[in-house]
């Protein structure tokens, strides 16, 4: 090889490099299966956080599987929890005359425990809806169970625990229910 075929092979070598190109097959194949392992995570997550919207669903009632147009589905119409959610934090505040008392995120449990959440995001807006999250102790951050990463920016900022209905508002609903 002349000098300047050598220059050229070590020019094309080192563009192949900052492109990213595998060298070799055997590169090609570990980085073709470190995806389909990231690929099959992000399965096994979605499941397990479908797995518990499905949860908080269930404990909503049938309102959790009734879409806006009144079509009642066998599986939870997910897109609404958070909407339920917030509307079952208003009228527990309302009936009990209890104020949800928010935290500091820093305050949050980090065991996975489901919790009520803003972001800045929907503090900065006239939508501001809670939703239900929890740490994820696989990936350090906070998950929604909708997506993986969530918040572009900063993060939820405050939490509250879920609370429970109360009592006379389970007697009521249980009789609305028999008649």
């Amino acid at each position: 090889m002349t000098d300047v075929n050598v220059e050229q092979a070590h020019n094309l070598a080192g563009y192949i490099e900052q492109l990213g190109i595998p060298k070799t097959l055997e590169d090609a194949i570990r980085e073709r299966d470190a995806w389909v392992e990231t690929a099959t995570q992000f399965s096994r997550n979605e499941e397990y956080y479908t797995g518990l919207l499905d949860k908080i669903a269930a404990s909503l009632g049938s309102d959790a599987y009734t879409s806006d147009d009144g079509s009642v589905y066998e599986d939870p119409v997910r897109a609404k929890l958070p909407e339920l959610i917030a509307h079952r934090l208003t009228a527990l505040s309302s009936a009990s005359g209890d104020v949800v008392a928010w935290q500091s995120i820093e305050t949050a449990p980090r065991d996975g425990t489901l919790i009520v959440g803003l972001d800045r995001t929907a503090a900065n807006t006239a939508w501001m809806y809670p939703f239900v999250m929890q740490w994820d102790r696989m990936h350090w951050h906070w998950n929604d169970g909708l997506q993986w990463k969530r918040w572009p920016g900063d993060g939820p900022f405050v939490w509250a625990p879920i609370p429970l209905l109360p009592t006379s508002a389970l007697a009521a609903s249980a009789r609305e229910v028999k008649a």
